[in-house]
């Protein structure tokens, strides 16, 4: 196995894993918090055996687009929180002013942190355009209501966009060819 493919997986452990946390965590609050009727039914045939279900539709788009809304949240926050890191990195890295800010505000060593790779955003948001997927197919299916969808979907391109746009001042810095300061 290469080093990179290695390196992926490892990066893809923790989104996978707050995925799946955060889609439970918003399903428990919205039964908690909504006090909603459900009971929990076991089919072996299915790929999952233990499914939920709610007395009334009402109660299934409420805890549904609940427990989307607060794994969309979770998968931003942290994406947006990534890519933020990276992108001071990167700019401090070109620009001495931001050097002198970060340092004004003692966040270098929250900049200077060696896990901070394109890799590791990449993978954040790959899973915020899972998470963004997820959600458009409860819409489609009408298990969810839509704004969720819309500001998911939103996110997920703002976010891919503003990568993007990092990785290619890091490639101006790497192999200079135009003027730099066209890219910020």
């Amino acid at each position: 196995m290469s080093k990179l493919l290695r390196k992926f997986l490892q990066n893809m452990i923790l989104p996978a894993a707050l995925l799946v946390v955060s889609k439970v965590a918003g399903l428990y609050f919205a039964i908690t918090f909504f006090n909603l009727d459900f009971f929990l039914e076991t089919r072996p045939e299915q790929v999952y055996s233990l499914q939920i279900y709610f007395t009334n539709q009402t109660d299934t788009l409420l805890a549904s687009s609940t427990s989307n809304f607060t794994m969309f949240l979770t998968m931003s926050l942290m994406t947006i929180y990534f890519l933020v890191k990276y992108r001071l990195l990167i700019l401090s890295a070109y620009n001495p002013r931001v050097l002198v800010k970060l340092n004004n505000l003692n966040l270098m060593p929250w900049v200077n942190d060696k896990r901070n790779t394109f890799l590791r955003v990449f993978t954040w948001n790959i899973f915020l355009w899972i998470t963004s997927i997820v959600i458009i197919a409860d819409v489609i299916s009408q298990n969810s209501f839509s704004w969720i969808a819309i500001i998911s979907f939103l996110v997920a391109t703002t976010s891919t966009w503003v990568l993007v746009r990092t990785f290619e001042i890091e490639g101006e810095i790497i192999y200079p060819h135009s003027e730099i300061s066209n890219l910020c």
